[in-house]
């Protein structure tokens, strides 16, 4: 099957005895999928606009934002299947061409390297 990567960064499998935290991020990788440069994302619209106080009294704006449709995501292709965020899946229901990463993989600072599979989002 042929895997396209629809995330704006490369996604590295790792194997499935890695470690949920790793060193070297290069350590364990076992496939790399590149970004193809095309993005699959959900359009956003800000509905309005507000502010809340947080517990030391300062002002923290916030922002009603609906996420509604799915923008950039290729008609399903036979062999094909397209890694996209785990939003883009979940707002396009019935895609079974979708993958998401899943089991997630981090560096020592705890920022997402790479994961240990895909995972298909179930309906």
């Amino acid at each position: 099957m042929k895997l396209i990567n629809m995330t704006p960064h490369p996604v590295r499998i790792y194997g499935a005895g890695t470690p949920d935290r790793v060193e070297d991020p290069d350590d364990g990788v076992v496939r790399v999928l590149e970004p193809s440069g095309e993005f699959a994302r959900l359009s956003e619209s800000v509905l309005g606009e507000d502010t809340v106080l947080d517990e030391e009294g300062a002002e923290i704006p916030v922002s009603l934002v609906s996420y509604a449709e799915v923008e950039g995501l290729p008609e399903p292709q036979e062999g094909v299947a397209y890694v996209v965020p785990v939003m883009t899946a979940l707002a396009a229901a019935g895609r079974t061409d979708l993958l998401v990463p899943y089991e997630q993989v981090r560096n020592q600072e705890g920022t997402v390297v790479g994961c240990r599979r895909l995972g298909r989002v179930a309906r």
